[in-house]
């Protein structure tokens, strides 16, 4: 974190040639990784999303760890610098779950902010925290949840069955766009996978 600091004050020193955006990061579903498959693999899927995050370090990005799962980017730079960040983290991240087929799904969610100095550094991690959590409960196209993310807003599935889930992250989806038909498939999919 000290670190983290260092180079942020820093950036805010080049603010008027760059700009500066700072990205709130935070892993999905550590509880549920903990509770189910032990906290050794727990802290080893920590590890892994620290490697990729340090991986997008250079002289116009920080980031540290501020939290047990929650961290800190800071890009010297535009937004569209900042997209091409968050981009890689994911595509990464999604390599490693096709790799590694553990049985949860690594994943994070992320929100940015741009600093205003009007409104101080602060503010602008606050903003970026909101964002983050907006996409705990949904991803850029509306209400498409990973596995992990269900857990962690309290979804009662209390049982390991990755069918279920995909199936249902599926049409959740369509059925939030108001589709009758696909509303009863939700239902159907409900009572051929829940647990008697």
């Amino acid at each position: 974190r000290r670190g983290l600091d260092h180079y942020l004050q820093k950036a805010l020193d080049k603010i008027d040639e760059l700009g500066l955006y700072i990205v709130s990061v935070d892993m999905d579903g550590l509880k549920y990784i903990n509770d189910n498959f032990g906290h050794a693999e727990g802290d080893f899927a920590i590890r892994e999303l620290s490697i990729y995050l340090r991986s997008t370090q250079n002289d116009r990005v920080g980031c540290a760890r501020i939290g047990g799962d929650e961290f800190l980017i800071v890009v010297l730079g535009n937004e569209e610098d900042t997209k091409k960040i968050c981009k890689y983290l994911r595509r990464k991240v999604s390599r490693f779950n096709m790799l590694k087929r553990k049985k949860y799904e690594l994943s994070f969610s992320m929100g940015y902010e741009q600093y205003n100095p009007e409104d101080g550094i602060l503010t602008c991690i606050s903003k970026a925290d909101e964002k983050m959590y907006e996409e705990k409960l949904m991803d850029e196209e509306g209400m498409t949840m990973t596995p992990n993310k269900l857990i962690y807003i309290g979804h009662p599935l209390e049982f390991d069955e990755n069918k279920f889930i995909s199936d249902l992250s599926v049409l959740m989806k369509a059925a939030y766009d108001q589709d009758p038909d696909i509303k009863r498939m939700v239902a159907d999919v409900v009572n051929t996978y829940t647990p008697e």
